[in-house]
Parts: structure tokens; C-alpha cells; sequence
């Protein structure tokens, strides 16, 4: 029993981690590209997101050795995942908010959790990092 609540844990671990990951990458890339406009406030997000990029990247390497994230480590990227959904539900708002006014975006406008997973659906990526299914 104690080894399925414990592949369970890490399962969840992987998600939590990597949907982070996903949605830094993005908003990294976003600001990046707010930054090149002369957004004041842009540095700053980019520089907090590269900081979150590298503790992250950090995280995956010791999901993938098989260990469990200490649970104030849980704490901590849960608190960073709300962070991140509102920032990204703001944009995600704007953009649609456009969309309407002036015609289709360049990408789909998805929300959230259907926009921030892994390409080949979470199944598949949690099984390269050794848990079964």
C-alpha cells in the first residue's frame, strides 16, 4: 500500500513540477518579448522567471532520481503555481478580450490546465520518469 500512495505522490510531483516549468517557459518567452516593446516591468518578471526556470529544472532532476519532493517544496510550487495562473489568466483575458474586438489570435487561446501540458499527454510523460501507470 505504501508503494502506490508513494507512486502517487510522485505522479502528482511530476505534473505540479512540470506544468511550472511549462508555464514559466511561456511567460519567460512572453515577457521577453514585452521587453523588446521597453516594458519597465518586463526585466524584473524575466529575471524571477529565469530564477524559477533553474529551481525547477533542479526539481525534474530529482523527480527523475526517483526521489519525492520534501512537502514545504510542494508547498512552495504549489503557492508559485497560483502565482503563475494569475498572471497567465490575465494575459489569457486580454487576449481574448482582443480577439473579440479585433479577430483571431495567432495562437489558440486556451485556458490554463488544457494549454500548459505535455504533448504527448501527461500518461505518457510520467512514464519516462519510471512510474508505471
Amino acid at each position: 500500500m505504501v508503494g502506490w500512495i508513494e507512486r502517487r505522490q510522485r505522479k502528482e510531483h511530476i505534473k505540479l513540477v512540470t506544468q511550472n516549468y511549462l508555464v514559466e517557459t511561456y511567460l519567460l518567452d512572453f515577457f521577453s518579448n514585452a521587453l523588446e516593446t521597453g516594458d519597465s516591468q518586463a526585466l524584473e518578471m524575466c529575471l524571477v522567471i529565469n530564477e524559477e526556470i533553474a529551481l525547477v529544472e533542479q526539481l525534474q532532476k530529482r523527480l527523475k532520481a526517483k526521489y519525492l519532493l520534501m512537502p514545504d517544496v510542494v508547498s512552495q510550487q504549489l503557492n508559485m503555481q497560483k502565482q503563475l495562473r494569475k498572471i497567465y489568466d490575465g494575459i489569457f483575458r486580454a487576449r481574448k478580450q482582443f480577439a473579440a474586438q479585433f479577430g483571431g489570435a495567432s495562437e489558440p487561446l486556451l485556458p490554463f490546465d488544457k494549454k500548459f501540458v505535455p504533448n504527448e499527454g501527461w500518461k505518457i510523460f510520467i512514464s519516462h520518469f519510471g512510474v508505471p501507470g
